[in-house]
């Protein structure tokens, strides 16, 4: 309904503008209407926000383990999931999800420190 509601603009740029903005910000809700987008960007989009708020909400790092992701990706799904979970509770409790560095675990808590 509310993408809908997009319609009322006439410009293209506007309307599609309206609906990205609809549609990530129900995938932040946990609602998934990511099949509106009819962008594939925007759909892949979508549905990765929705599986990042997934592991947020299950408090898990185990997603970031994807096989196919190379180191890069996974310390970068790490951080984000790990400083998510942190900001929303006002803790570093969550750094010791880095089960398998006390390097990180000590970084990630003096970083929270600093902000």
């Amino acid at each position: 309904m509310v993408i809908k509601s997009c319609n009322r603009f006439i410009d293209k740029i506007q309307k599609n503008s309206c609906k990205r903005e609809v549609i990530l910000r129900n995938a932040e809700e946990w609602i998934d209407k990511c099949d509106f987008a009819t962008d594939d960007m925007l759909k892949n989009e979508c549905t990765q926000k929705l599986k990042f708020i997934k592991w947020v909400k299950e408090k898990t790092l185990k997603y970031c383990g994807n096989d196919n992701w190379d180191t890069l990706s996974k310390n970068n799904c790490e951080q984000s999931i790990i400083k998510e979970l942190n900001t929303k509770e006002n803790t570093d409790k969550y750094c010791e999800l880095y089960t398998e560095s006390k390097l990180k675990v000590e970084q990630c808590k003096y970083e929270i420190k600093i902000d």
